[in-house]
């Protein structure tokens, strides 16, 4: 998945390189992808060929004797090297910025990651305030009808929407599949049958469990607690697994 970086590397450190391509990946870690009749080989091949260009290196191609069809590499070899083998670190500088541009505009990626960092930093702060809320509220729901049902047996999927809090009704329009889904995730807890809601019964899921997992017979598995038992903390007569 480092193939594209390789050059880029190299540049940074102002050395030669040695690439042989191997997987398809472009500079964000996915799968490099090609244009209809177009050889996806040889269009990666020439994909790599302009990153190390474009980051100003003298860079051939060899074929090596080797038992694989990915027998092509990439000999890169740094233009700003003087006569004593050093770099020019007036010209390295200046390298690395054009670089950074280059690579920019011809890709779409910054090897600094100034234009990116702060979009990226508040994209993924959003994403996990959104995870975080969306259990919060889920376990919240749950909560509710859980201790409903226990006092009045069941309940049907529009009775259980209209007695929970308009706060939880609001974040449940977001929801993928609504209140349904809801109810489908927490099927530890809950027993979803004819459009009502019961409490499911743990002993019951936990045969089913055993029975899944040992090819249909009776061999006793070892139980392996994967969350927080729902029935332990809420139910008054705890987890009958216990």
């Amino acid at each position: 998945e480092l193939t594209p970086w390789i050059p880029v590397m190299a540049q940074r450190l102002n050395i030669n390189f040695f690439l042989l391509p191997c997987c398809f990946y472009d500079f964000g870690g996915k799968k490099f992808t090609t244009k209809k009749h177009e050889n996806q080989n040889d269009a990666y091949l020439n994909y790599v060929e302009q990153i190390c260009q474009v980051l100003n290196f003298d860079v051939q191609r060899d074929k090596l004797r080797i038992p694989s069809t990915k027998a092509i590499c990439f000999i890169g070899r740094r233009k700003n090297i003087n006569m004593t083998g050093h770099s020019n670190d007036h010209q390295e500088s200046i390298s690395t910025y054009n670089a950074r541009d280059q690579i920019l505009k011809h890709f779409g990626i910054d090897l600094d990651c100034v234009t990116a960092e702060k979009e990226t930093k508040q994209s993924s702060l959003m994403i996990n305030k959104k995870t975080i809320l969306q259990k919060t509220v889920k376990s919240d729901i749950a909560l509710i009808l859980f201790k409903y049902i226990l006092q009045n047996g069941s309940i049907s999927i529009p009775d259980a929407y209209n007695i929970l809090p308009m706060n939880l009704k609001e974040q449940i329009k977001s929801e993928p599949g609504g209140l349904n889904s809801i109810i489908k995730s927490y099927k530890e807890i809950f027993l979803l049958s004819n459009n009502n809601i019961h409490i499911a019964d743990p002993l019951e899921n936990d045969m089913k469990q055993k029975l899944s997992k040992n090819g249909g017979n009776d061999q006793v598995m070892k139980n392996l607690k994967t969350k927080i038992c729902f029935f332990h903390f809420y139910h008054p007569d705890g987890c009958p697994l216990n």
